[in-house]
């Protein structure tokens, strides 16, 4: 049995692995928020005979709820046929696409699905078909049976990439108010920081009750940090409307995101370079915005 290159486990917003399971309660790994590593949410499963619980476990898998802050850990084209189970081995069957997935995906898809599914008693080991054929690695050699022991937990090339938490502020579903959500990210450490930041937050949320507040179409044009100022350009895709959201709450979702950052007191917003803007009729981005705390929302909004 062979060990594996080294898999990150991210303790990303979704649930942070610090404390043991309660009893009947399972861990289910899922591609963090930039996909780079795993992320463990806990879950209670209604099922407690070994079989049905791992198809179950598997559905938890192959569609992410929408109140999961993560991705999801099969290729969209990749389709699940079903599983059978034989003495302590859980038997994964896929079609063909399987095998097509990115070497680099495909090694983090196995690991989320041994790590979830070798949980049960019962389960030591899984096997991949793809295809009604054995998983095979790079070299053509058959994978055979995976063991949740084969995967090292811990950070590989940790020379080029960093994990680093982040708070950022999308809308409710109101459109009225600011919501913030923590997002574990992992990732190169010559990206700058207000730029991974910005681009999680144009990313948008599935979490469930908040909205995007970057119009889908915007492109990020550049940005920088000059005397604790961040100096960030859009394309014209930032002048569109976002409908029943309140403008400022577009603003200071960017605003305010910036200013969690140590660096940043101050934020100047242009679009196509042009400071000359007034976005929606309503705010001119003529000036540096500092954080606002009036748009965020409370227990009590």
């Amino acid at each position: 049995m062979f060990v594996l290159p080294l898999i990150f486990i991210s303790s990303c917003n979704i649930q942070k692995k610090t404390s043991e399971l309660a009893p009947g309660q399972y861990y289910i790994y899922y591609f963090n928020t930039s996909s780079y590593a795993l992320a463990p949410a806990v879950y209670t499963p209604a099922q407690t005979e070994a079989a049905a619980l791992a198809q179950e476990l598997m559905g938890r898998l192959i569609d992410v709820p929408r109140d999961v802050e993560a991705g999801r850990i099969l290729d969209n084209k990749v389709t699940y046929k079903g599983c059978r189970l034989e003495g302590n081995v859980l038997y994964l069957d896929f079609d063909s696409n399987y095998a097509l997935m990115k070497p680099s995906r495909e090694i983090l898809c196995r690991a989320a699905l041994t790590k979830t599914l070798t949980q049960i008693e019962g389960i030591d080991f899984i096997s991949i078909n793809s295809g009604e054929r054995q998983m095979t690695d790079t070299n053509g050699n058959p994978i055979g049976l995976i063991s949740a022991n084969d995967f090292v937990e811990g950070i590989s090339d940790i020379n080029s990439y960093e994990e680093i938490e982040i708070l950022l502020y999308f809308s409710d579903e109101d459109g009225k108010k600011l919501v913030p959500l923590k997002r574990g990210v992992r990732y190169n450490s010559n990206t700058a920081v207000e730029r991974l930041v910005l681009e999680q937050l144009m990313q948008g949320t599935k979490m469930s009750g908040l909205k995007s507040t970057v119009p889908e179409n915007t492109k990020l044009l550049g940005v920088s940090v000059n005397d604790n100022i961040c100096y960030v350009n859009f394309d014209s895709g930032f002048l569109e409307i976002i409908p029943g959201e309140d403008v400022y709450v577009s603003i200071y979702s960017i605003v305010n995101t910036l200013c969690e950052l140590p660096n940043v007191n101050r934020v100047q917003i242009t679009v196509n370079g042009r400071q000359d803007v007034v976005l929606r009729d309503t705010v001119n981005l003529n000036t540096a915005f500092e954080m606002n705390l009036d748009y965020i929302k409370n227990s009590e909004d």
